[in-house]
């Protein structure tokens, strides 16, 4: 019954410290940032095989009706929650878009 750790959440951890926390978080973005690409294949190939897609074929039809209601929620939360609260119109155009997982993650990253 001992403690699981996936490597890959250890990583981006380790990574997360030595960027925002380290005096050299600067120098190590700079020096790894050529490297964005293949590390994104790489985590994404990783990550993929441990996917247990045997759990998509008991879902049947039902996955992608989830995932498409799940995306079209998001839009249309970020697009609504941008127009109540008064945002000015170049923002309400792309804040949907940062709703989404993949735009929000790159979004962290960038500040």
């Amino acid at each position: 019954m001992g403690c699981r750790l996936d490597p890959l959440l250890l990583a981006l951890s380790a990574g997360l410290f030595v960027r925002k926390l380290s005096d050299h978080g600067l120098t190590f973005h700079e020096l790894i940032s050529g490297a964005g690409l293949p590390l994104y294949v790489l985590f994404f190939a990783v990550a993929g095989a441990s996917q247990h897609f045997d759990a998509l074929r008991t879902a049947g039809l039902l996955a992608p009706v989830f995932a498409l209601t799940r995306a079209a929620g998001l839009l249309l939360g970020g697009k609504l929650g941008a127009k109540l609260g008064g945002l000015p119109p170049e923002v309400q155009r792309y804040a949907p878009m940062d709703c989404c997982p993949r735009q929000a993650s790159r979004s962290g990253c960038r500040t």
